[in-house]
């Protein structure tokens, strides 16, 4: 499992917007976490076919937690994460965001 996480920036409704990612690049499925200002986005879909496959779900930066909302994102693609894949998930995020000041 590669996890890769970055800052950036997005152009909506004319305007810049921060963001902050954590990105799984998988071998199948790409599994994509951004947090906005307002809220955080979790995505995922099949690399092969990403406009017939994508799944998102949009939380409010205050009602996300990133181990349970990463199984329910998971489970519409049949996959499961071990408790320690989720672990590393939630380390890194927690990381990015304290890194972030965000």
């Amino acid at each position: 499992m590669n996890i890769i996480t970055r800052t950036g920036t997005s152009q909506y409704d004319g305007r810049t917007v921060k963001y902050l990612e954590l990105l799984i690049d998988g071998d199948i499925h790409n599994f994509s976490i951004r947090r906005y200002s307002k809220n955080t986005v979790m995505s995922m879909y099949k690399n092969s076919d990403k406009n017939g496959t994508k799944v998102t779900f949009k939380f409010p930066n205050d009602e996300f937690h990133v181990m349970f909302d990463s199984n329910e994102l998971l489970r519409h693609f049949d996959k499961i994460l071990s408790g320690a894949d989720l672990n590393s998930i939630k380390v890194k995020w927690n990381q990015l965001l304290i890194e972030n000041n965000f």
